[in-house]
């Protein structure tokens, strides 16, 4: 009876091993791929961002190193984000400017393109 509980603790002992370790290779898989692909925001290469994007993903940048997280009663009062909202939704900028960046992953970009998007309404 003990032989048979020691094979039985050592086939989970093995089983047990066997997940985790495929589990810290999948997990270094995907940080590797992460870290060697594109960026969302940027663009292809050999092609130029238009330089008024470039703009709200440089104050998007900027907004995201000054705060932890998006918090729209603070954010409404910063003069960056209002300056740049104030840019994007004059009517001589192409809405489709407005509409990348609120289509952008970047939590501050989106922000940026949407209050932009509502301006212009």
């Amino acid at each position: 009876m003990e032989t048979v509980i020691g094979v039985v603790l050592l086939i989970l002992a093995i089983v047990g091993t066997i997940l985790v370790l495929n589990s810290v290779v999948s997990t270094v898989r995907r940080w590797a791929r992460r870290a060697h692909a594109p960026h969302p925001t940027q663009e292809p290469e050999g092609t130029q961002a238009d330089p008024r994007l470039q703009k709200v993903r440089e104050a998007a940048a900027k907004l995201s190193r000054e705060y932890m997280w998006l918090d729209a009663d603070v954010l409404e009062q910063d003069s960056l984000f209002k300056s740049t909202v104030a840019d994007l939704s004059r009517p001589e900028v192409d809405a489709s400017v407005a509409l990348k960046a609120a289509k952008s992953s970047s939590d501050f970009e989106a922000a940026i393109g949407f209050a932009a998007l509502a301006a212009r309404a």
